[in-house]
């Protein structure tokens, strides 16, 4: 009797049926169905490959149990031969499954053809604000916490530099928000949306680059108007984990040296009393002997 196994479309019901890149961020149930009547789990073959390493599972990480019936779901079908196991770390996946019967026959390899992507981690994000001073040596400026608006006032242009740490990052998912206004609170310029090179009149933004160091990504904006500014950073990578809330950062940036022609120091004197009069005045009532008026 020849007897040739074939398997169903079976995988991972998160998929909806389409053997497709999928992007989680939990543990994932892979859900294995090989429709053979003389089946023999210990003839599966599973390789996971996880970054790049191919692993072959235990026989005992498999758990197998049989299926039902397509119309009926209490009948069971002993011909659906359901394995499931369990995928909990972090990481890129690709699934392997080879079976043959005990007559030999080998069922058709299954390759799954998309990525599993698991991740748990949420993207990490961090700003850090430079200036150059007269050696032209960059000097690291700490913003103060953000709590009931603190600004920090900055002598010359600044430089942020953003560093995001994710390893399924997205520039699509990163927002800016950037806010340059005058000193009476006058919106001079606005830029809202997500990050691609661009040039205001007040700032400077430069797109995505990758950092030295594993899943860093780098963003540069140049503050060089004089302003009062805040800035504002969201990022979500793509399994939908969402960065910490971040603080929104408010500074000054103001190069320009006070104008004598413009910024005049007025000083006014109010009629009446003056302080040294009301003191010698007070001495006269104490000891009698001043009744001069300060002139």
């Amino acid at each position: 009797m020849m007897n040739t196994p074939t398997k169903k479309v079976g995988e991972v019901s998160y998929y909806n049926g389409v053997n497709t890149e999928l992007n989680i961020n939990n543990p994932l149930e892979v859900t294995l169905t090989i429709t053979e009547q003389n089946f023999v789990s210990d003839n599966v073959t599973v390789f996971v490959t996880k970054d790049g390493s191919s692993v072959e599972l235990k026989k005992e990480d498999v758990t197998w149990s049989y299926g039902t019936d397509e119309k009926d779901s209490s009948v069971i079908d002993k011909s659906k031969n359901v394995g499931t196991f369990t995928l909990s770390e972090d990481g890129h996946y690709n699934i392997t499954v080879m079976y043959t019967d005990s007559f030999g026959n080998a069922m058709a390899d299954y390759v799954h053809e998309g990525k599993i992507v698991i991740d748990s981690t949420i993207p990490t994000i961090k700003v850090a604000y430079t200036q150059k001073n007269d050696a032209n040596e960059d000097i690291e400026n700490t913003l103060a916490s953000a709590t009931s608006n603190n600004t920090n006032y900055f002598a010359k242009q600044q430089t942020a530099t953003i560093t995001v740490t994710e390893r399924n990052f997205d520039a699509n998912n990163v927002t800016v928000n950037i806010k340059a206004t005058a000193h009476d609170g006058t919106e001079l310029e606005k830029y809202e949306g997500t990050v691609k090179d661009t040039e205001g009149k007040f700032y400077k933004i430069l797109n995505w680059s990758e950092g030295p160091k594993p899943y860093t990504h780098i963003l540069t904006i140049t503050y060089s108007g004089d302003a009062n500014y805040s800035f504002d950073i969201s990022c979500t990578d793509i399994v939908g984990n969402e960065a910490v809330n971040y603080e929104t950062d408010y500074f000054t940036v103001d190069t320009s040296a006070p104008d004598a022609s413009t910024d005049k120091l007025v000083v006014t004197y109010s009629e009446g009393t003056s302080l040294v009069e009301k003191l010698l005045n007070k001495v006269q009532q104490l000891f009698g002997f001043y009744n001069d008026t300060v002139t």
